[in-house]
């Protein structure tokens, strides 16, 4: 029952984004709220405002180098000096449901400090 409700590719897979989906919870609407406004903040002033490019980042945190946990995060979306990418909207939220899947929800507090520590912290 499982699988006729899902989409399968042509070669009979469920794709990972779609069984990640049901298997990490929904976050909180107190940390997509969060979300939304961290990256509302970082996106104000920008005529598209669906990414964050490299060179507002740059801008924003005086960077490169950059503090380590915006370092981290740009790992994460192999965003480097050199290919110069962007972080969007969707991409954003996706990497950190994911992080808040990692943290209980009765410590909304330490979530809402990862997000401070790592978008607050401009040089």
């Amino acid at each position: 029952a499982l699988l006729t409700a899902m989409a399968l590719t042509s070669e009979g897979y469920v794709p990972l984004p779609q069984l990640t989906n049901l298997i990490r919870p929904s976050p909180a609407p107190r940390r997509l709220e969060l979300l939304e406004q961290v990256f509302g903040n970082l996106t104000r002033n920008l005529l598209q405002q669906d990414a964050i490019p490299y060179e507002v980042l740059c801008s924003l945190f005086g960077g490169p180098p950059f503090s380590k946990p915006l370092q981290t995060v740009l790992d994460a979306f192999n965003i480097t000096d050199s290919n110069q990418g962007s972080i969007h909207v969707d991409d954003f939220f996706d990497y950190y449901v994911d992080i808040s899947a990692e943290i209980s929800p009765e410590e909304d507090v330490k979530f809402e400090q990862l997000l401070n520590q790592t978008w607050s912290s401009k040089k």
